[in-house]
Order: C-alpha cells, then sequence, then structure tokens
C-alpha cells in the first residue's frame, strides 16, 4: 500500500521579501490586477492561489505602503465603473442607487460603498479561509486513513 504523505508549507521571511517585491513591481510598475498579481506570485512561490492570496490578506497587505495599497484599489476590476449607478456583487446582487431616496447625499451614498466593500472583503476572506480549512481537513483524513491501513 501506498503511503500518502501531506505537508504544509511555513511560510519563510524571504517567501514575503519576493512576495512584497513581486506585488511592487506587477502593481505598482506594470499596473496588474491585484488577482493577477497573486496569481504570479502563486506560480513564482510555487503556492497555492488561494494560499498566496489568504497570506497578502493577512500578512503582506499590512506591509505595502498607502501609495501601492491606493493603486491595488484603483486597479481593482470590483472598484471600475463607480460612475454607473448599478454595482453587482459576484453576478447575483445589483443594487440600483439611482432609485434610492435623497440619491444626492453622497456621504450616506460613500458610506453604503465602504460598507459593501468590506463585506466583500470579508466574503473573499472567508472563501480563502473555507478552503484552507477544507484542505487541511483533507490532509488529517487522508493521514488518519493512512494510519488505518497501516495498522490494517
Amino acid at each position: 500500500m501506498k503511503k500518502t504523505t501531506s505537508k504544509i508549507k511555513i511560510w519563510t521571511e524571504e517567501e514575503d521579501k519576493v512576495f512584497i517585491e513581486t506585488i511592487n513591481d506587477l502593481v505598482g510598475l506594470q499596473s496588474l490586477t491585484l488577482n493577477k498579481a497573486i496569481d504570479r506570485v502563486a506560480e513564482k512561490l510555487n503556492r497555492s492561489k488561494s494560499g498566496c492570496a489568504f497570506r497578502y490578506n493577512k500578512i503582506i497587505k499590512e506591509q505595502l505602503d498607502s501609495t501601492l495599497l491606493e493603486k491595488i484599489s484603483a486597479n481593482n476590476p470590483a472598484n471600475s465603473g463607480k460612475e454607473h449607478s448599478t454595482y453587482v456583487i459576484k453576478n447575483q446582487l445589483s443594487i440600483d442607487i439611482s432609485d434610492a431616496p435623497d440619491v444626492n447625499d453622497f456621504s450616506k451614498v460613500n458610506s453604503l460603498k465602504k460598507e459593501l466593500q468590506t463585506i466583500e472583503s470579508k466574503i473573499k476572506e472567508l472563501e480563502i479561509r473555507k478552503k484552507m480549512i477544507v484542505d487541511e481537513l483533507q490532509v488529517y483524513l487522508d493521514s488518519i486513513a493512512s494510519l488505518i491501513r497501516s495498522t490494517s
């Protein structure tokens, strides 16, 4: 019987450094979107895209300068087209702000946009976390199955 082993790779400072440099280069200098840059980081570091996205949200983002973070926000496709009156979240929820009462109250509109961005960000983080938990659970289940097979 073939024994299945998986090991969880711990992030190193060198990987974080490469991650930051790559994001600076691809987003800051080449104006790629953050998602495309993270895809390239994943390839470069031989890591999963979801693992890199999670690392970005939890660790890397805190280390980037504000100018780059503004550029990342500006390059985000979710932020494009804001001059339009309709916003779409994951092609499921559409909100037409032109029908909203007091459309000229821009502070309310801006507040709602920020709240929406926060919710979208939390959804992405939860989706990434869910994938990581499922992957980790699978590793443990594979280990248990292997132990059962080896004792049989």
